[in-house]
Order: structure tokens, then sequence, then C-alpha cells
């Protein structure tokens, strides 16, 4: 059916009417939409992890062309850095006045680049903090680092002697060998002669070389080979470097000790036992050695000058420390020598801080009668290859040191052993004491040390580190650990 003209007009009024309508209806969400786009936040950057030579605020750096490194953070995508620019100062405050300032400015340099960015600036001097900035400029913005970031030279180099400079000093292990030396010390020990003399040795380091000997002599071939001369002599030996020009094997006369019914002549041996006594004082670098003797039992009488009637002997020789005793009896047949002489009852004791009149058992360091071999104090401890032993023998136990069959020349035969043992060899310990002035604050100190985490740092007992094999400013591990103190 045909439409009037009327109905067409109505028809295109009715859709003329619902289009007005729809259009509110459709461009509502739309409006939402773009007023929430409208009043949201505009994207923001910053600048994270600022590093030297990738540490974080380092201190002690030994670098003098460090490189600066850092980071982008964002919550926008697609952040890309288009130019930074450093800033360099003496202090925090400094990086905010301006150029006048700055101990560098890098300028704008247009780089992405934000890992290992070199120092360009005048040198860096040595113990000196530097405060430092960087400025990124990204494609959403500016990001600037405004917290305090810093890093400190250490020594740098050898041209100077920073601690001349300020007073400081290396904390270190004691130099030397790690030995318990002793360097006052009292030894006595038990003696007969066999044949000839006895000999009984001490000293410090390995060797021959630094030795003092004790020698008891009734051997013809040492006081111009006159059998009816012989008289007991005193015969100290030293080797090594001495006071006063060294000791000289000086026959002193000690008859008054051993007396004319303690020995016999021809067969050149005591029918008693001896008691000898060493003290041994030392002062800076020189050490006084004085001798006693007597037969076991009775009195100690000092060895002196002028067959008793002078002085007692006093050997001054170079600082001996004490760390090995022994025993040394020669042979040669060209003259008939053949020195053998026996010992027991060794004993040391330390008067580091005891007086020797004071000795007892609290002091002393070492004793050996040489009652059991099977002992660290027994025979197999002494004896080298060349040494010869008795069998235990009554009243007591000793050991005999005897050259074997003489030689056809001189032929030294030694028996050392240690008395003083190695010192702990624990975690080192290293200590520095100094004294703060109530009137004088300390406005800063630095402890400079390599391997960081190797070691505990305490000051006044109060532990400072809690680091751990650190490396590069990284905890590597928790295992091992030396001590520092200062």
């Amino acid at each position: 059916m045909k439409k009037t003209v009327k109905q067409r007009i109505i028809s295109l009024l009715l859709m003329a009417a619902m289009l007005v309508t729809m259009v509110p209806a459709m461009a509502a969400p739309y409006s939402q939409e773009a007023e929430a786009i409208a009043s949201a936040d505009t994207p923001t950057v910053s600048v994270i992890n600022p590093r030297i030579e990738s540490v974080e605020n380092p201190i002690g750096m030994d670098v003098e062309i460090p490189f600066f490194s850092w980071a982008l953070e964002s919550d926008a995508r697609g952040v890309v850095q288009e130019s930074y620019r450093i800033l360099v100062a003496p202090t925090q405050a400094a990086l905010e006045v301006g150029n006048l300032a700055l101990v560098w400015d890098s300028g704008v340099v247009n780089s992405n680049n934000t890992i290992g960015v070199r120092y360009k600036g005048d040198p860096v001097e040595a113990r000196t903090r530097y405060y430092w900035r960087v400025i990124s400029e990204t494609n959403i913005g500016t990001a600037i680092w405004d917290q305090t970031a810093f890093w400190e030279t250490g020594l740098l180099d050898d041209s100077h002697d920073p601690w001349d400079d300020v007073g400081a000093h290396w904390i270190t292990a004691p130099v030397g060998e790690p030995w318990q030396d002793i360097y006052n010390y009292t030894i006595e020990y038990d003696f007969q002669i066999y044949n000839h003399c006895a000999g009984f040795a001490f000293g410090g380091t390995s060797g021959s070389s630094t030795l003092f000997m004790t020698q008891f002599n009734i051997n013809p071939n040492d006081q111009g080979g006159n059998p009816a001369a012989v008289v007991p002599m005193y015969r100290p030996h030293a080797w090594g470097t001495t006071h006063g020009g060294g000791i000289g094997r000086t026959n002193r006369e000690i008859s008054y000790i051993i007396e004319p019914e303690h020995w016999n002549r021809g067969t050149w041996d005591t029918n008693v036992w001896f008691t000898c006594r060493i003290e041994v004082t030392t002062m800076g670098n020189i050490s006084q050695i004085r001798v006693w003797l007597g037969p076991v039992g009775e009195p100690l009488q000092p060895v002196s000058a002028n067959n008793g009637t002078g002085a007692q002997v006093v050997e001054e020789v170079q600082a001996w420390a004490l760390r090995r005793i022994g025993f040394r009896q020669t042979s040669n047949t060209s003259n008939g020598t053949w020195e053998r002489a026996d010992f027991t009852n060794v004993q040391v004791w330390d008067n580091t801080t005891t007086l020797p009149d004071d000795n007892s058992d609290l002091n002393r360091v070492f004793f050996a009668d040489f009652s059991d071999a099977s002992e660290d104090e027994g025979l197999d401890m002494w004896l080298n290859p060349d040494i010869r032993t008795a069998e235990n023998a009554e009243p007591f136990n000793y050991m005999r040191v005897e050259p074997p069959t003489p030689a056809t020349n001189d032929r030294f035969y030694w028996s050392v052993r240690n008395v003083m043992e190695p010192a702990p060899q624990n975690e080192p310990l290293f200590r520095r004491s100094f004294t703060v002035q109530t009137h004088s604050p300390v406005a800063h100190a630095r402890l400079y040390a390599t391997a960081r985490g190797y070691y505990e740092f305490s000051l006044n007992g109060e532990k400072w580190a809690t680091d751990s094999l650190h490396r590069n400013g990284r905890i590597i591990s928790t295992i091992f650990s030396t001590r520092l103190m200062m």
C-alpha cells in the first residue's frame, strides 16, 4: 500500500526524534572516559642507584679516574635517556650553588649511556670526599638524583707520604718469626765430664750461628798440651754477632769450684756431678750472661775472674733470645781430643716477669731428666745420628753425649732441640692503641684496609663491621674472618 505524503512526513519526524534522543545516551560514556584521562598524573622518571666504581658511596677509593653509573626508574614504558649532566663538588651544599663552586661539570652530554661514565675533571686529591649529582634528560622529562651521593679517595699513590701528614700508622703483625722467644731466663743443668770437657749451648734462630756455649774443660790440648799443667777451666764460646767485638775463648781457671779431689788427671774425667746455673738478663739490644757452678747438692758459686778472687765474669752479647738448647762435643785424633759428657736435670725458667730468685714450677718452661725416651723430654727428641746414648744408670737417669770414634780432623757434634714453641697461629690479631684528648673531640676517623670482610674491626671492644669476604661492595660469603683491632 502506498503511503500518503502525510504519512511519510510523520515517519521522517519520528526517525529524527529517535536520533536526537540516542545521541546523548551514546555521548555520556565517552565524555566520562575523556575526563578520566585528562585528570590522570603525568608519567614520572627518577634517577636511582648512583654508584662510583659500582659501589654506593665508597670510601678509601684508590682510583684516580673513577667511573659513574646510575639507573632510571619510571611508571611509564619506553623511557629513554637522551642526555645527561654530571656535577661534582667539594660539599653537598656546593652542588646547589652553581658552576663556580664545582670541581667538575661534565656539561650536557647527548647519550643514553648510564654505565661506566668516566670522570674527566681535575685530578682528585688523596683522602678527600667528593659529592656528585647526575641530571638525566629523558623522552618524558628530567630526572635528578637530589639525595647525598659521594665518594672518598684513599691514599692513591706513593708520590707523598700521607702518614706523615696525619700522623697515622699501619696496623701490622709483629715483624719476625712467629716464635715465643724470651730474653730474660735462667738455665740449670747437671753434668759430669766423662772425657776432656762438657759443653752446653743455648740460642735463638736455627743453625749453629747464634749459639752461646758454657764449656767446662780439663783437656790438655786446650791448655797448651802439657798434662801436668792442666787445671779446670771455664771456656765460653759464642757463635754469631756479639757485643764489643765478640767473645774470645778465654780460659778462666775454676779450681776453687772443681777442686783437685773432684777430677782425675790422665783419664780427664770428674768423679762427681756438678750443677751449672746460667742467668741471662737483657736490656735493649745487649744481653748479659752470668754463670754459677758447684757440686750437686752444694751451694753454687759465681764463676769469677782470677780463680775466684776477682769479680764475677759477665759476658756481654747481642740480645740473646732463647729458643733452643743442646750440647756440643768434638773429637780430633790428631791431638787425641775426644770430648764426652753426661747430662741430666735440664731446666729453663722464664724471667720475663719473675726474678731468678723466685723461680718455681710456675715460671718453668722446660724440664728434662731423660727418664723415658718415649716421652717428649726423652732422648729421641735430642739426638742426631752422630750422638750416642748410654743406658740409664744409677743414681739417676742421664744422657751421654759423645762423638763416635774420633775423626782425623776436628769434628763437632751437636744435639740441639727447641724448648720454646711457635707462637699461636690462629686468627691474626693486630692492635693499635691511641689516646683521645677530652678537650679535642674527634671530627672523623678512617680505617683503610684491603679485602674488606676478611677481617673484623673492633673499637674499645665493640665490633664495628659485620661484612664477610667483601669485594667491590658485594658480600660474597659468610666464611673466614681475621680480626683487626685498633
